[in-house]
């Protein structure tokens, strides 16, 4: 073969190489990077970022769609607003899981609350309890078996009585049957007071005991004449 042909044949066997390899690596217009006058200048663009994937760049000061937080920031915002959530509760209550064990673990625990908040006695409002219930109270309370009230005509004798009782533990110095928190009754002031014995009533020096009519009469007699007779025989 002539030389011409030999040459002819080695130009156009690298013009197919040359072909064949740029139909391999693609062209330099089709790459995504910024950089696309060479290959080398696109691999640098892309080991600039962060990571060789091509991820977004990491941006700690503005938050963006396109851009991400560094490690350190993540974790720096994560510790806040755990302890935003937390806001200095104790150590045994800082958990969901300690929260939920000092509830009772009860998922209706201001129900359960609210119910038996309504079963107790109050003090600030009137209560529609039902008579078991009434009786529970007053026994818990050691308050008799009645509903007795002081002033009124409820009650019955039993409940008198228990009243009495009561009231004789309670008792002072004057009165023996009378609470230490009911005061004695005096000429202006309302009280207790406590009857006088015939002697108290013969002798009429007492002032803190009341006469009853069975007292007079056993002190000044039976009759009118005996009370005459006995006021006249003072008057000598």
């Amino acid at each position: 073969m002539s030389l011409a042909t030999n040459l002819q044949d080695v130009f156009t066997r690298i013009g197919t190489e040359f072909k064949a390899i740029r139909a391999t690596e693609g062209l330099l217009a089709s790459l995504t990077t910024t950089t696309k006058t060479s290959l080398v200048a696109a691999i640098n663009e892309v080991n600039a970022k962060p990571t060789a994937s091509g991820g977004a760049a990491i941006n700690d000061t503005t938050p963006s769609t396109t851009t991400t937080y560094s490690g350190t920031k993540v974790e720096s915002r994560v510790t806040a607003a755990v302890a935003g959530l937390v806001n200095s509760a104790p150590g045994t209550l800082d958990t969901l899981s300690e929260l939920a064990t000092a509830l009772g673990s009860d998922p209706s625990f201001a129900t359960t609350t609210a119910t038996a908040l309504g079963n107790r006695v109050r003090v600030d409002a009137a209560q529609g309890l039902t008579t078991a219930q009434q009786a529970q109270a007053r026994s818990n309370i050691a308050a008799g078996t009645s509903n007795l009230a002081i002033g009124t005509t409820g009650g019955t004798a039993a409940d008198a009585g228990a009243l009495a009782t009561s009231l004789a533990g309670k008792a002072n110095t004057s009165h023996t049957h009378v609470g230490a928190d009911i005061a004695a009754a005096t000429e202006s002031l309302t009280g207790a007071v406590e009857l006088a014995t015939t002697t108290e009533v013969a002798t009429g020096t007492d002032t803190s005991r009341v006469i009853t009519p069975a007292g007079l009469t056993a002190a000044m007699g039976a009759s009118t004449t005996n009370f005459v007779t006995t006021f006249e025989a003072a008057l000598v």
